[in-house]
C-alpha cells in the first residue's frame, strides 16, 4: 500500500506475514467475533481482515487468461462471482490470440480510509485466536498492519495526545487528574453521590464532542501513590511484592490499589509501588505506535529488574490489559525485529539484532514473575476473608476481561474469591467471557460498534438479576458502568473490581461502603451500647449502696470492683 512515508522494514513484514498462509479460511472466527456479530459483514471478522492484509502487503498471484472466463462459466460460475474474480479482484481480461499471461501479484483495489476502518476496528479481544484451528496469531498480524499504516501515514491527533502525550508521561497524567478533580463538577454530574474519592462515576451535563453523554470514572483528587503512603507497612513482613497499577488505577480507580495494599499488609506482605512506572505500552502497541511502545517497555524493564533485585517475589497487576502486556505481548515488539535484522547482512543490523536478543532475554526473565493480583491472593496466599460481612445480602456476577481470560488464562481464581465474600451470592452470567466493547479508547473511533457490543453485555448482566457485576479490569469497569447507566438495563447495578469486595480490613474501600458498615457507625454502636451497660451498672451500684448496712464491707468491695474497672475503661 503506497504512502507518503516508508513503512515498517520489509523483512520484518515478510517474517510476520508468513503466518498469513496458515489461515484455512474456515470461518470459525465468525462465531466468536464481537464486531462481526454487531455488523454481519465479512470485512469485520478475522478472516476478512486477514484477506485484506494479504492483498495489501503480501498479494497472491492472480491468473489473467483468456480461458479463465470460459472455465468459470463451465463450472457454473459467473465471471463476476468470487470464483471468477479470483480473490476478490476484477473479472479477468481477455487476451489476444488466447495466450495466457503469466501469474502476477497485484494489490486489491481499496482506499486508505476503508483499509484504516477495517484494520483499526478490531478490538484485539483474542476471541478469534482461541477459535482458530491452526492457531494463526491474528491479533499480532493486525497490530503489525496497523504499525505499518502508522509509520506511513502517522497517528491521528486524538490518539497522539492520549498515547504519546498523557500516557507517555505519568507525571502529567497524575497532575492532570488532580486538576480535573477540581473542575469536573462544572461539566459532569456526579452519578455516585456519597462515594469518596478514588471511585465513582460521572456523566456530562450535556452532550460533548466525541463522547456525547458517555459515563466516565471520576478523576482522583489524590493519586494512588499519595494514598498508599497512608497505609502502614506490616511490622514483620514475611513476603514482598511489587505492584504495577496502570494508568486508570493511578489516576481514577485508586480505591483498587488501596484495597490490595490493605489486604496484603494484613497478611504480612509488603507491597512496593514505584512512582516511576510508565504506561505498560499496550495502547501504543495496539494502535500502531511501536516506537513509543518500545520506549515505555524499556523503561518499565529497568524498574521491574530493580524491584526484583530488592526481593520482590512477584509483580502484581490489577488490570488485565497491563498484565497481558507485561507477561508476553511486550516481547512481540522485539522478537520480530531481532529475527529480521539477523538476516540483514550488515554489521550495524547484526549489532542491533544482538541488542534486541539481549533485551528479549531480560524481558522473559521479568515476564515470568508477572501475576494478576487475584491469582496471587487465591493460589499463593490462599485468601480467606477475615471477620467482616456485607451490610445486606447482595448478588454478584462476574465479567471475564478478554486479556485476563484469554490473554493470561485466568478464569477460576476471581470466581473462587468472590464465592468467599461473606453475604455475597455468586451467579454465573451467560457469555461471561464475551468482550464488552471497551478496549481502551475504542469508543472514540468506533462509537456505534462499541455501543452495539456493549448492549449485548448489559443485557446479559440484567438477565442475572445481580446487584453487582465484578470484573478485574478498570477499562471493563468503565465500559460496563457506562452501559448500565445509559441503557437502564441494569437499574441500580454497579460495576466493581473484584479486589474492592475482598478487602477485609477495618476501613474498607469506598465501593464497599455502599454495602458494608464502615468503622465509624460500628464505633458509634459500640459506644452507645457501652453507655447503656454503664447505666445498668450504676443502678446496681445504687442498689448495693442502699443495702450497704445489710452487707459486710468486704462483700461491697467485691461487687463494686468490676463496676469501677468497667467505668474506667469506658471513660478512656
Amino acid at each position: 500500500m503506497p504512502g507518503p512515508r516508508q513503512g515498517l522494514p520489509a523483512l520484518e513484514m515478510e517474517l510476520l506475514f508468513d503466518e498469513l498462509d496458515r489461515c484455512l479460511r474456515c470461518g470459525f472466527c465468525m462465531a466468536v467475533c464481537p464486531t462481526y456479530g454487531a455488523t454481519g459483514q465479512e470485512q469485520f471478522v478475522a478472516r476478512g481482515r486477514l484477506n485484506l492484509i494479504q492483498q495489501q502487503f503480501h498479494p497472491l498471484p492472480v491468473v489473467e487468461a483468456a480461458r479463465a472466463a470460459p472455465a468459470a462459466a463451465t463450472a457454473g460460475e459467473d465471471a463476476c462471482s468470487p470464483a471468477g474474480q479470483v480473490a476478490g479482484n476484477h473479472p479477468p481480461r481477455k487476451v489476444a490470440h488466447g495466450v495466457d499471461r503469466p501469474p502476477t501479484a497485484r494489490r486489491l483495489e481499496i482506499g486508505r480510509k476503508q483499509f484504516k476502518e477495517v484494520i483499526f476496528s478490531c478490538l484485539s479481544c483474542l476471541a478469534c485466536e482461541t477459535a482458530c484451528p491452526p492457531g494463526v496469531p491474528i491479533t499480532r498480524l493486525i497490530t503489525a498492519a496497523r504499525a505499518d499504516y502508522v509509520s506511513r501515514y502517522g497517528i491521528p491527533l486524538i490518539k497522539r495526545v492520549a498515547i504519546q502525550g498523557a500516557l507517555a508521561h505519568p507525571f502529567l497524567l497524575r497532575e492532570g487528574a488532580h486538576l480535573a478533580s477540581w473542575v469536573q463538577g462544572a461539566l459532569f454530574r456526579d452519578r455516585s453521590p456519597g462515594v469518596p474519592d478514588g471511585m465513582g462515576v460521572q456523566q456530562p451535563r450535556c452532550s460533548l464532542p466525541l463522547v456525547g453523554r458517555r459515563v466516565f470514572p471520576r478523576a482522583a483528587r489524590y493519586s494512588l501513590y499519595r494514598r498508599l503512603e497512608q497505609i502502614p507497612r506490616p511490622p514483620k513482613a514475611r513476603r514482598r511484592v511489587a505492584f504495577f497499577p496502570g494508568c486508570m488505577i493511578s489516576a481514577a480507580y485508586t480505591d483498587v490499589g488501596v484495597a490490595l495494599a490493605s489486604m496484603l499488609a494484613r497478611r504480612g506482605v509488603e507491597m512496593i509501588a514505584p512512582r516511576q512506572w510508565q504506561c505498560c505500552g499496550m495502547p501504543a502497541q495496539v494502535h500502531g505506535a511501536w516506537a513509543t511502545a518500545r520506549r515505555q517497555v524499556l523503561k518499565n524493564l529497568e524498574i521491574m529488574e530493580s524491584v526484583l533485585d530488592q526481593g520482590a517475589e512477584a509483580i502484581l497487576t490489577a488490570c488485565a490489559s497491563c498484565g497481558s502486556q507485561l507477561s508476553h505481548h511486550m516481547l512481540e515488539l522485539f522478537e520480530v525485529s531481532a529475527a529480521g535484522r539477523t538476516t540483514g547482512g550488515q554489521d550495524e543490523q547484526h549489532h542491533t539484532a544482538a541488542a534486541d536478543r539481549s533485551i528479549i532475554t531480560r524481558l522473559r526473565r521479568v515476564a515470568g514473575r508477572v501475576m494478576d493480583a487475584t491469582v496471587y491472593l487465591a493460589d499463593v496466599l490462599h485468601y480467606e476473608p477475615g471477620p467482616f460481612a456485607l451490610a445486606r445480602p447482595v448478588t454478584v456476577t462476574y465479567h471475564d476481561p478478554c486479556h485476563l481470560a484469554r490473554g493470561q488464562g485466568v478464569r477460576q481464581e476471581p470466581r473462587q474469591l468472590l464465592e468467599r465474600v461473606p453475604g455475597a451470592r455468586f451467579v454465573e452470567m451467560e457469555e461471561a467471557d464475551r468482550c464488552c466493547g471497551g478496549a481502551g479508547i475504542y469508543f472514540l473511533e468506533h462509537p456505534d460498534l462499541s455501543d452495539a457490543i456493549q448492549r449485548r453485555k448489559t443485557q446479559a448482566i440484567a438477565a442475572t438479576g445481580a446487584d453487582l457485576v465484578a470484573t478485574a479490569c478498570p477499562a471493563c469497569m468503565m465500559q460496563l458502568e457506562d452501559g448500565l447507566v445509559r441503557s437502564g438495563a441494569g437499574e441500580g447495578v454497579h460495576a466493581v473490581h473484584v479486589l474492592q469486595l475482598l478487602d477485609d480490613t477495618d476501613r474498607p474501600p469506598a465501593e464497599q461502603r455502599r454495602y458494608r458498615p464502615t468503622s465509624e457507625p460500628v464505633k458509634e454502636q459500640r459506644e452507645q451500647g457501652s453507655q447503656e451497660e454503664a447505666m445498668e451498672r450504676a443502678k446496681q451500684v445504687a442498689a448495693i449502696r442502699g443495702n450497704a448496712e445489710k452487707t459486710t464491707r468486704g462483700q461491697l468491695r467485691s461487687l463494686a470492683r468490676p463496676v469501677l474497672r468497667y467505668n474506667t475503661r469506658v471513660s478512656r
